[in-house]
């Protein structure tokens, strides 16, 4: 598996979907979903955004651990996901979940 590959815009959004309402709802985010990414990096990844979306006041789904990306006392170290993504979470679940799946077509 290659090293270093950014997510993506469309990754991102898949992540956030995932760190909001759970990765269930799309049939589990796994590997297959975001091809360039090994499970171990997806799953930092939506952990890092689930702590994000904590950090704006927002609710994130509770079986993620916080994940900082920084040393223990430290803030959370912020992920693209505030460039990309931070408005679709105020989307109804229903409409970004709609579009999550237009994504894996």
């Amino acid at each position: 598996m290659p090293k270093g590959i950014l997510f993506t815009k469309e990754e991102y959004l898949l992540c956030t979907y995932a760190a909001t309402y759970g990765g269930h709802d799309l049939g589990g985010l796994q590997a297959k979903n975001l091809r360039n990414h090994p499970p171990s990096s997806v799953l930092s990844k939506v952990r890092n955004i689930a702590t994000d979306i904590r950090t704006t006041g927002r609710a994130a789904d509770l079986k993620w651990k916080r994940l900082t990306g920084r040393t223990t006392g430290m803030g959370s170290r912020f992920t693209g996901w505030r460039e990309f993504e931070a408005p679709v979470v105020d989307l109804p679940k229903a409409e970004l979940l709609r579009v999550c799946n237009d994504l894996l077509q």
